[in-house]
């Protein structure tokens, strides 16, 4: 990204940052400001500056545009021959040559030619102005073949060797990050970073990387993936200071919204802010709780005891929830859901939340897991969390036509003579399960971390 393109992120992420929008002519207090100047200035709150210029140049010179009169027409000519040579400026050699090098310089250092090296000089360019659809030589970094691309309709160009024809849940994973990040290189199937390994979708300038993971294809008996194989995946590119985030189908088709947020979050951190200082802390409601989830989080519900809202002029912006420990005795609660709304910073939120649960309830211990598919564990460091360890991966079955997943703990050996047409107690769960036709998908395991008072070490 250049200087300039810098610093014109930067400008918009500071009016995304105070006004929730990515100009602040789109917020109603500019839109409110410039209609209350025209109707104090002209009587008029829908007054158009275009008109009033018409009706002057037809006062004074008889048309509605002063540069169709023939003083104007004469006086541009005589400048264009004294400065061009020529009449008008846009047929002169000078205007020719530098508009063939603006254009020039903006293909070749777009991003979409990341990948690759021109195999032609300017010299040998014609030119956009003349030559439209031109095809130029580009010589692929990563095989080192040399193909035509054309540099001027707007596509990410692709190597037929390396770039794969993307899957439709890839594309539009890809458009969606294009709308968020227009100008950001992505590099598409790439298996030169993790070799023989590819990788879907990489951010070379964020050092993300995302796999769009089709359910079927990645599961263990149709997909052939292993229990280790998502997680190796994500260590290989920890390795090489890369953030791997995982996505599956079924969550895109489902809990698309969600997934678009989170990305949001993670890429480019340009959400509405909503600073917890402002906020209030409240007990929530079940069906409340249980609403903002299924729209916030990707677990969705739990069966929390404690549930804490955090609301701005009274709307739930933000909740964590707690339930005594599940799998360890010796801790005593676990906090089980944190999520703020869709494209929403709260700022201090988890910080405002979780020290209320502390003076109220007063624990010891408290125990969470984040997932690694998505998060890094950064929220908990913030609360002074302790990283303990990373759990084994985990798996989840496959219903509905590889559309849906529920956990396991749906399917443990105990219900499932129950559930399966087919059951038998001497073959596993798992074994049971693969005979009535079942199939599973292994995630990358969680990181667990624990709380503990100061009061008790």
């Amino acid at each position: 990204m250049s200087v300039n393109d810098a610093t014109k992120q930067n400008f918009k992420n500071s009016i995304q940052k105070k006004y929730g929008f990515d100009y602040f002519t789109q917020t109603k207090e500019f839109v409110a400001l410039v209609k209350s100047t025209k109707l104090a200035n002209h009587g008029d709150e829908n007054f158009n500056n275009i008109e009033k210029m018409k009706t002057t140049c037809l006062n004074k010179y008889g048309v509605d545009n002063y540069r169709k009169t023939e003083a104007y027409k004469i006086k541009y000519i005589k400048t264009c021959i004294k400065k061009y040579g020529t009449p008008h400026a846009s047929k002169s050699k000078e205007f020719k040559d530098s508009h063939k090098r603006m254009m020039f310089d903006k293909f070749i250092n777009s991003y979409r030619f990341v990948n690759f090296v021109p195999k032609f000089n300017f010299d040998e360019y014609y030119g956009v102005t003349t030559k439209f659809n031109q095809k130029y030589p580009f010589e692929c970094k990563r095989c080192g073949i040399t193909e035509k691309h054309d540099i001027s309709d707007g596509h990410d160009v692709k190597c037929t060797k390396c770039d794969k024809r993307m899957s439709s849940f890839q594309t539009e994973v890809f458009d969606y990050i294009r709308t968020i990040l227009p100008n950001e290189p992505i590099i598409t199937n790439n298996r030169s970073i993790l070799s023989p390994l590819e990788l879907d979708l990489y951010l070379p300038n964020k050092n993300v990387a995302i796999e769009t993971n089709g359910v079927y294809w990645h599961s263990e008996v149709s997909g052939g993936k292993n229990k280790n194989y998502h997680l190796n995946k994500t260590k290989l590119c920890a390795s090489k200071g890369i953030r791997l985030i995982h996505i599956l189908d079924s969550e895109w088709h489902h809990k698309r919204e969600i997934v678009k947020s989170i990305l949001n979050t993670i890429l480019t951190k340009n959400n509405k802010v909503i600073y917890a200082r402002k906020c209030k802390v409240k007990p929530i409601q079940p069906k409340d709780k249980t609403l903002f989830l299924m729209d916030n989080h990707m677990q969705g519900n739990d069966h929390a005891t404690v549930k804490l809202g955090l609301y701005f002029n009274n709307e739930l912006v933000s909740l964590m929830t707690f339930v005594k420990s599940r799998f360890d005795t010796k801790i005593e609660w676990e906090m089980s859901r944190f999520c703020s709304k869709q494209n929403t910073t709260i700022v201090g939120g988890s910080s405002k939340l979780f020290s209320h649960f502390i003076k109220e309830y007063k624990p010891n211990t408290i125990v969470s897991y984040s997932d690694r598919r998505y998060f890094s564990g950064e929220t908990y460091l913030k609360l002074n969390f302790t990283f303990v360890n990373n759990t084994p991966p985990n798996y989840h079955y496959i219903i509905d036509n590889y559309d849906t997943l529920q956990s396991r703990i749906n399917w443990q050996k105990s219900k499932l003579s129950k559930k399966l047409i087919s059951f038998d107690t001497v073959l596993s769960e798992w074994e049971n399960m693969k005979v009535n036709g079942f199939d599973r998908i292994w995630d990358c395991g969680h990181s667990k971390w624990i709380f503990i008072s100061p009061k008790t070490e």
